[in-house]
């Protein structure tokens, strides 16, 4: 599965994407992926760590309702229109089951004078999007397929 975000300003951000999984005959579970690769970041993103690739600097530990530490590992731009894309590894399914869902639920806020346009895809299929609003605070959002 391959997640493409397209953000115009992100100043927090820790991105996993879960999928629901229905076994044959019990209830559905949840799969937690985090980032595996950075397949795009325009020059005007910055990461922090400035050593870190894109997709480590996302790839915290961390699940909701807790928030990711963000004094380092995130991506910030101020630039409008830029563009960061990064990759996830697709999580193990075993016998009898079938993915039912799939979501994006990252942390990030949006600067005061930019919105953030985000992405879920798997290939070149579009599963979801958002426009998140200018001024949001950081917090945990969704984009559903």
């Amino acid at each position: 599965m391959v997640l493409r975000r397209r953000f115009t300003l992100l100043c927090l951000a820790v991105a996993l994407c879960a999928g629901a999984v229905s076994p044959a005959s019990a209830l559905s579970a949840e799969r937690v992926v985090r980032p595996v690769q950075t397949y795009a970041l325009d020059s005007g993103w910055s990461v922090t760590p400035a050593s870190a690739q894109a997709h480590d600097a996302l790839a915290d530990a961390v699940t909701d309702p807790a928030a990711p530490d963000t004094t380092t590992g995130y991506l910030a731009t101020a630039k409008t229109g830029a563009v960061a894309e990064a990759g996830f590894a697709a999580p193990a399914i075993t016998t009898g089951e079938t993915v039912t869902g799939t979501r994006l639920h990252t942390y990030f806020e949006t600067g005061s004078n930019r919105s953030l346009f985000v992405e879920l895809r798997s290939g070149a299929s579009l599963l979801g999007w958002t426009i998140v609003p200018a001024g949001q605070g950081a917090g945990w959002h969704d984009v559903g397929a």
